[in-house]
């Protein structure tokens, strides 16, 4: 089973469009139940809940064997990834894929890209 995070933003939908069709078991991580309509007729699983819940990832985990980690970008976006990647750890989650951002550097003059890292 694989948790794609931010499952209703446009790269992570193509992504569950392409793995679904390759027949890999899919869950999708939710805030918006309405949103999750875009996912009708694809094979997944949906988990309701939100970086800002931690309290939903353990459900969200359970049985994942792979996830994609992919964050809004928001003032906490670097506790919400920590916060995952150590519930994710806990699950024995492995690989874990974190979606950055093109120029993501130490060295570069952009606050934003220097968090990625």
């Amino acid at each position: 089973m694989i948790l794609i995070t931010g499952a209703t933003g446009n790269n992570e939908q193509e992504l569950i469009r392409r793995l679904s069709a390759m027949g890999q078991k899919i869950r999708a991580f939710v805030r918006n139940p309405a949103e999750a309509a875009k996912f009708k007729g694809l094979n997944l699983e949906l988990a309701m809940g939100g970086f800002e819940r931690p309290e939903t990832l353990k459900a969200a985990l359970h049985g994942v064997e792979k996830a994609l980690l992919l964050t809004p970008v928001a003032e906490r976006f670097v506790k919400w990834q920590k916060t995952f990647i150590e519930a994710a750890q806990r699950a024995g989650v492995k690989p874990l894929v974190k979606f950055s951002a093109m120029g993501a550097s130490a060295g570069t003059e952009s606050e934003l890209l220097r968090l990625h890292v």
